[in-house]
């Protein structure tokens, strides 16, 4: 009977073995997949930017494949008309010169970011462009192109002046400004980039509150900031590791919030250039779960929404004294966030195809869901009047809408031309807004 108490202890004992070995190879092989998962995610990612980058490069391939062998016959023409010149022409006998010649003096140059130029390259007109626009809601508006400005190099990141007499743009060498009252260049200057850096993308680009400054995203993971005074650069911010995916001033002016890449928040003093805090995501693993994708500050500074590319949304007080809330907000990667002009409003866009409106108060569900794009939504803008409830989206369908977000309802689609709308930013009075694609069109659009 003692054998029999005995050998059932053991195969209980020898159960219980197998049971936790069992367990401990569950565990084991969730995190497993827990990993491969995160892989996919990351590869997946990866294939998105290089898919891109592809499509950028093939632009501009086509874009200068017909180009070069223009100008290449343009100089072989203009070369030869130059040598049958020179054989017709014979020289005039010297005259013996007792007078020294006084000697040629050139100006030093002024560095090339130090000097406003005309942008002579850059063509403003209104007619002999393509597109296509209808009015989709029960309303009927009516869309016109004030006028358009073809700058041939990719465009991500265009934005209205605080007083809507200039436009920003930058490409991945110069940063650009319109005078829209005359419709004509203010300045350009170079962005300057570290010695052996090889991507000169620039991402984003944002006035201060004041309009006296720019803040752009340069390579190297750098910020320069621009004076519209003296237009010239006065600061290059450094602290990032990686690609500045986001900027965004509080509404004061003295403070730029900045988000990488690398998951790291930096804040800035506009007035010394200098980081006075920094608020770390740690990227663990090599993840990419915490890359800042966006940044956007809600109206009188009430919240800063941070986009991740783990699909969620962080949520911080303006001082980041308070831990971080977070929500996740759609089924796929995170594109852009933009504040609406009233109390904690915001527009998330995403590569799911949808826009979505949340209050930053109650983040349980948005409070529309704005769908019909066919392919990422890339950015989104809304009007500044309060009661208009209009908001305007630019995807990778070559598209962009324009919403009554407070119903949901697309109003109307403008086509402008084959290429993404990487960036759309609305008047602060008047019913215009600017696009910006990657066939290099900034276009200023009126709707009624």
């Amino acid at each position: 009977m003692e054998n029999r108490y005995n050998n059932t202890d053991q195969i209980i004992q020898r159960l219980t073995t197998l049971s936790a070995q069992a367990m401990e190879s569950i565990v084991a092989l969730r995190k497993e997949i827990y990993q491969l998962l995160q892989e996919r995610s990351k590869m997946t990612i990866h294939l998105t930017q290089y898919q891109l980058d592809y499509q950028k490069m093939q632009e501009f391939y086509n874009r200068y494949k017909q180009i070069i062998p223009r100008e290449i016959a343009q100089m072989n023409s203009m070369r030869y008309q130059n040598i049958q010149q020179e054989k017709r022409y014979t020289p005039p006998p010297q005259k013996h010169q007792t007078t020294p010649v006084k000697p040629e003096v050139k100006p030093t140059p002024i560095p090339v970011e130090q000097k406003p130029t005309q942008i002579e390259s850059t063509k403003m007109s209104n007619s002999d462009f393509n597109w296509s626009f209808q009015s989709t809601g029960s309303k009927q508006y009516k869309i016109s192109l004030k006028y358009y400005i073809d700058v041939g190099n990719i465009i991500t990141s265009v934005q209205y002046d605080p007083t809507g007499k200039f436009i920003a743009f930058a490409d991945n060498r110069n940063i650009q400004v319109i005078d829209t009252t005359k419709r004509a260049p203010y300045f350009v200057l170079e962005i300057p980039h570290p010695q052996g850096c090889c991507d000169f993308h620039t991402r984003i680009l944002r006035f201060s509150p004041d309009g006296k400054l720019i803040a752009v995203s340069t390579s190297g993971s750098q910020i320069a900031i621009f004076s519209m005074e003296t237009r010239s650069v006065i600061g290059i911010l450094e602290g990032h590791t990686k690609n500045v995916s986001s900027l965004a001033f509080l509404h004061d002016g003295k403070t730029l919030i900045s988000g990488g890449h690398d998951g790291n928040i930096i804040i800035w003093d506009t007035n010394t250039l200098k980081s006075v805090n920094k608020i770390s995501h740690e990227l663990q693993n090599g993840s990419n779960e915490h890359m800042i994708i966006s940044i956007a500050v809600t109206a009188e500074d009430k919240f800063v929404a941070v986009g991740f590319m783990n699909k969620t949304i962080g949520i911080y007080e303006p001082t980041f004294k308070q831990p971080m809330r977070t929500f996740k907000a759609h089924d796929e990667f995170i594109l852009s966030i933009i504040a609406a002009p009233q109390k904690s409003i915001i527009c998330t866009t995403s590569h799911d195809y949808t826009a979505k409106i949340w209050n930053l108060h109650d983040t349980s569900k948005p409070l529309t869901t704005l769908t019909g794009h066919t392919s990422f939504v890339i950015n989104s803008a809304f009007s500044p009047q309060i009661n208009s409830h209009i908001a305007l989206t630019g995807s990778k369908d070559e598209t962009i809408r324009g919403w009554d977000y407070s119903t949901g309802e697309m109003l109307f689609v403008i086509s402008p031309c084959s290429n993404t709308i990487f960036s759309v930013d609305h008047h602060c009075t008047e019913r215009e807004f600017v696009s910006c694609s990657g066939g290099g069109m900034v276009c200023v659009w009126e709707y009624s």
